[in-house]
């Protein structure tokens, strides 16, 4: 522990079955301040009750409720956090391994993440490609390749996607009304929002909740 109250080593264990982790193993990875480690830390205060940065308190708790997206956001961080220690020791694990166009690799899944993160810090708002292009950076074309290259659909399905999965939730869970649920996600009209969810789900959001309540 530094002066500063921050732990001067952060052990990082986990279980995983891709390939591309194992570029990891075995091995001991030696990185900078980095601002997604930082990030990292800071989100576990979300999910886990007790302090990540005390040495005395090995083990953590999970706290019993985390609010939608925050636990995706959470694994976005540790795999951004993988990917930069990797991008720092690029040599490193080329000359062990022969890894062949690593950094290429490497950018376009960190591209996909931070577009994936954008996305879940927005679900309660609008969010188009204009606004993740000036944002992150990058063309449009070039964002909208590279995450349907990583996950196989394009931004605005996945965005729109992780719009109904909450709208699911919030009828479920929430005591709001439709109308409050459709503003609160950004859609511009109740009307809009019902012809959205049914030509998505199969049913209307009104069929939905009595599908679910009864």
């Amino acid at each position: 522990m530094n002066e500063n109250g921050f732990a001067d080593i952060f052990i990082l264990s986990f279980d995983c079955s891709s390939p591309a982790v194992s570029l990891c193993e075995n091995k001991i990875i030696r990185m900078n301040y980095h601002e997604v480690f930082v990030r990292t830390l800071r989100s576990n205060e979300k999910f886990f009750t007790d302090p990540v940065n005390v040495a005395s308190e090995p083990n953590t708790r999970a706290v019993e409720s985390v609010p939608f997206g925050n636990l995706q956001i959470l694994c976005n961080y540790l795999e951004l956090l993988i990917i930069r220690m990797i991008q720092n020791n690029t040599d490193f694990f080329q000359r062990d391994n022969g890894t062949q166009d690593l950094t290429r690799m490497q950018n376009e899944s960190v591209t996909a993440e931070l577009i994936r993160q954008k996305l879940c810090n927005n679900i309660y708002s609008s969010l188009n490609l204009d606004d993740l292009a000036r944002e992150l950076n990058f063309s449009k074309s070039y964002l909208t390749k590279i995450f349907k290259k990583q996950t196989g659909r394009t931004i605005m399905d996945y965005y729109l996607k992780m719009k109904i999965v909450e709208a699911k939730r919030l009828i479920g869970e929430s005591s709001l009304s439709l109308t409050e649920i459709s503003a609160k996600l950004g859609f511009y009209s109740l009307n809009y929002f019902s012809s959205f969810f049914k030509r998505k789900t199969g049913m209307a959001p009104s069929e939905y909740k009595k599908s679910i309540l009864s």
